[in-house]
């Protein structure tokens, strides 16, 4: 332990210097430091300062930026007994020792920066450690730190290895403010048949955001729900071309029984399908009728 706390010292006299830094940067992973931002890009890039270092953090990693009048001295002792406490405490709530979470956290930042190859191989890698450490309370305890960005790559891998408690996760996440959670918690409960979830799945047909409501037609045709055809077919009038394209390949993927091979493309002929049809569907939904699963006039920004 004396040993891990000279390298800790020498690590915090590497990055910290003895200078007033007029900023206190809260991330969203716990982790907390003194500095200076000295850029910002167009991407919503922070560049900061912390002491000899640039570190470089998107602004939807940042929960807070305080200012104050710190001076930017560290009081060896009291920081050593705080990591100390705190490297117990992570122990305990994620059962994973520092050394298995500096491997998950490795991974973690292939998911966070990587390109799409970089990914999926990050997504694979932390399945195969899975394998040899139980790393499922570590996501679900630093789940709310992720990025709306990183979320749903969390929600997949978390999906995969418990399926009963993260489809309790899902359930809760068809209701999330950021729309890439809202699309993945519907994609995810439609790949896995959740009935409970069946009433929410179609309110997001509705939702505000149109790449959830595209993942919803997808989702109910998945499912195989024909109430919903109504919904499809004036959705064949949408301004967006996404929706209506979406919607017509859906009608026709849910009525192909009845279709017989044959394929309906334009909106007048559906309108008729459908009215001739529509006796084969009990309880028929229509837009008008759907509640979004969040405000209709709710906009998510990040930064």
């Amino acid at each position: 332990m004396k040993k891990i706390g000279i390298i800790i010292v020498y690590v915090l006299m590497l990055v910290l210097s003895a200078v007033a830094y007029p900023d206190t940067f809260y991330l969203k992973n716990g982790i907390v430091f003194d500095g200076k931002i000295v850029g910002e890009e167009t991407d919503n890039t922070l560049t900061i300062k912390v002491g000899n270092h640039i570190l470089k953090y998107k602004k939807d990693e940042i929960e807070k930026i305080e200012k104050n009048e710190k001076t930017g001295e560290i009081n060896i002792e009291s920081y050593l007994k705080e990591w100390e406490e705190k490297d117990k405490y992570l122990t305990q709530i994620t059962g994973l020792n520092k050394d298995q979470r500096v491997q998950v956290e490795a991974i973690l930042g292939k998911l966070q920066w990587g390109e799409e190859i970089e990914r999926a191989g990050a997504k694979d890698a932390l399945l195969e450690l899975n394998k040899k450490i139980n790393i499922y309370p570590y996501l679900l305890y630093y789940f709310p730190s992720f990025s709306p960005n990183v979320a749903p790559h969390i929600l997949e891998i978390m999906l995969k290895i418990n399926k009963d408690k993260t489809v309790e996760l899902l359930r809760e996440k068809l209701f999330d403010s950021a729309p890439t959670i809202r699309a993945k918690a519907i994609e995810l409960l439609a790949s896995v048949r959740d009935e409970a979830s069946k009433e929410s799945i179609i309110r997001g047909l509705v939702d505000p955001d149109i790449d959830v409501c595209i993942i919803s037609i997808q989702a109910v045709t998945y499912l195989g729900i024909k109430e919903i055809t109504p919904v499809l077919v004036d959705y064949l009038e949408h301004p967006d071309m996404r929706i209506v394209n979406t919607s017509r390949e859906a009608l026709n993927i849910l009525w192909k029984g009845t279709l017989g091979g044959s394929r309906i493309e334009n909106i007048k002929e559906w309108r008729n399908f459908w009215e001739n049809n529509k006796s084969l569907v009990s309880s028929p939904i229509f837009k008008e009728n759907l509640t979004p699963l969040v405000d209709k006039e709710f906009k998510y920004f990040i930064g």
